[in-house]
């Protein structure tokens, strides 16, 4: 999955390229990206709350964010009035969420942790620190 995760925010960053021929033959070239960075009103953005994937377990997370249909940010939150939630909690919950649904983390930039009190933030492989 870290590979994945890698080899997309390569893509993400840099572009792909690609060639192509048309139906005459002709040979063609372009060079792609995922979000449109020069405009950023060209891109689609949403936010979802618990959207479900199914893995080996379906899961709903908190909220994730979409950016042209790759869901790039995770938010998983805790109620900070019930004592015994903590941001441990959250942060364990997405662990387990690596394991039962780990094709959302291919595409994962930015994993966001939360009690209502504490929030933290880093990549999904992230340590709780």
């Amino acid at each position: 999955m870290h590979q994945r995760n890698h080899a997309f925010h390569l893509k993400l960053s840099k572009g792909i390229s690609k060639t192509w021929k048309d139906d005459s033959g002709k040979q063609h070239f372009g060079h792609f990206y995922s979000i449109a960075y020069d405009d950023v009103h060209q891109n689609d953005f949403r936010v979802v709350n618990q959207f479900t994937i199914i893995g080996k377990s379906n899961r709903r997370p908190d909220l994730i964010i979409f950016v042209n249909g790759l869901p790039l940010v995770l938010f998983e939150f805790k109620d900070m009035f019930k004592q015994d939630t903590t941001v441990e909690a959250a942060y364990n919950q997405v662990q387990h969420y690596t394991y039962q649904i780990p094709q959302l983390f291919e595409y994962n930039a930015l994993t966001i942790v939360s009690d209502g009190q504490t929030t933290l933030h880093g990549m999904y492989s992230s340590g709780l620190e």
